[in-house]
């Protein structure tokens, strides 16, 4: 967990990755000791509502995982969808009374980007990269260090470094938006982004 000051108002990062089962345990640890105002989730504004059904939900049934990066994190532990970390900060704010915010770009806003940066050659180029990705066999001893490995190679295509920087903009700009309201805040971030949104916070 990291944190920057930003006016009166304390940000608390939490990096987690998406899906990997164990990262629940991370963000429960970061509320616990933040004691947070509000939450922020680096997710599209139309997946709050997604969150808030199955908020409560005592069996969330899992969802079959077609995503090539988890496939590859599920070497490091079990992986779930819908993910449990982002559940789990749900669960916790509402349990609390505190607001929650998407801070992400929306849908819309990332197809906007997507069609902005990235090529029809960027595309194609970055599919045969994504299969070599997956041949590829890893050094990384711990998930978070396979996740950015991952993140480095995937973003050797300009296009899509350029997409995640703009994904990263947002969330930056959003969260100092929100911290003129509040005054500790726990946003939780997918861990390949944290270190670029925390650089465009200070």
């Amino acid at each position: 967990m990291q944190s920057v000051k930003i006016g009166d108002c304390e940000l608390f990062l939490v990096g987690t990755i998406h899906g990997l089962v164990s990262d629940r345990e991370k963000v429960k640890s970061a509320f616990g000791i933040v004691k947070p105002d509000s939450l922020a989730l680096a997710v599209a504004a139309e997946d709050i509502p997604a969150l808030d059904a199955l908020n409560g939900t005592s069996e969330v049934p899992p969802q079959d995982i077609d995503d090539d990066f988890l496939e590859k994190v599920s070497k490091y532990g079990k992986v779930e969808l819908p993910p449990a970390d982002l559940l789990e900060a749900y669960r916790l704010a509402k349990s609390a009374g505190i607001p929650v915010y998407s801070v992400d770009l929306d849908d819309n806003s990332y197809a906007d980007e997507f069609c902005k940066h990235v090529s029809t050659w960027a595309l194609v180029w970055q599919s045969l990269r994504t299969r070599r990705m997956l041949k590829r066999r890893y050094k990384a001893k711990t998930a978070e260090e396979f996740s950015h490995q991952w993140d480095r190679l995937h973003n050797k295509v300009k296009g899509f470094r350029c997409l995640e920087e703009a994904r990263e903009k947002k969330i930056a700009d959003e969260l100092r938006a929100i911290c003129a309201k509040h005054k500790k805040i726990l946003a939780v971030v997918d861990i390949r982004r944290e270190n670029g949104i925390l650089e465009k916070l200070r």
